[in-house]
């Protein structure tokens, strides 16, 4: 794969990746809200409980995708001072 293709691809991932995190809780939010509302009605803990598992799940997503683009990219920094 072509060097250029590895930088924008990993950029892309940890931008990605960031905007899940900054965005988590209202991601969170609006997924805890639509399964509240294909459920009727639930306890305010299981709610609670619930969204707060959606949130973590999203701040765990974008973590992931910001290591891998900040891995990526420091690969190839790492790679291009060798090279030189």
């Amino acid at each position: 794969m072509d060097r250029m293709k590895i930088v924008v691809l990993s950029f892309i991932i940890g931008v990605v990746g960031l905007f899940i995190i900054f965005f988590s809780v209202h991601l969170g939010t609006s997924v805890a809200d639509t399964w509240l509302a294909e459920l009727g009605s639930v306890s305010t803990e299981v709610y609670l409980a619930r969204m707060n598992g959606y949130i973590v799940n999203f701040q765990l997503i974008g973590g992931i995708l910001f290591g891998i683009g900040l891995f990526g990219a420091l690969l190839f920094y790492y790679k291009m001072s060798i090279s030189n």
